[in-house]
């Protein structure tokens, strides 16, 4: 029996301060439940983050951006129909940002994770559309927030993924 208890050890991992300490985190993270109300904040709140970081870049890449008016703009430098609708387009999208955060807010509070989902979704729907009309410039070409955008919605949507 003692060569089968020295075997054993022989077998087992050498058993380093670092190893043990990674085996008994690992025992605790398996043990280790999160609150679904507390889950589905860090959710939304990871949603809402990005969402801030996105009002900044449409203010400072596209509505600043947008071709001014004044009393000696030549007609080539009039927006046309098509940008005035896009920036239009844009507004709106930006207020239902507003409004969409505003309704989550209040459907956490009723903890209905069903209602605040549908309203997550709702958001995910206009980011979407908003992106998409704003991810060329004005004159219809891509440029450095084309690019930013795109790296933006990769991780928007792998919020949705997880």
């Amino acid at each position: 029996t003692d060569g089968e208890e020295e075997e054993d050890e022989d077998e087992r991992p050498v058993n380093t301060p670092t190893t043990s300490e990674d085996e008994r985190l690992e025992k605790g993270m398996d043990k280790l439940t999160i609150n679904p109300r507390i889950a589905l904040k860090a959710r939304v709140l990871k949603y809402l983050r990005l969402v801030r970081l996105l009002y900044p870049a449409l203010r400072k890449r596209r509505i600043t951006t947008f071709p001014n008016i004044t009393r000696v703009s030549g007609e080539s430098e009039v927006p046309s129909l098509q940008q005035i609708r896009v920036l239009d387009a844009l507004i709106a999208h930006t207020q239902h940002f507003t409004d969409e955060t505003d309704e989550i807010a209040g459907v956490l509070y009723t903890d209905d994770e069903g209602a605040v989902l549908a309203r997550l979704e709702h958001l995910a729907e206009e980011v979407r559309k908003c992106v998409e009309l704003t991810r060329k410039n004005w004159d219809g070409e891509e440029d450095e927030f084309s690019a930013w955008i795109d790296k933006w919605m990769v991780r928007w949507e792998d919020l949705d993924k997880g």
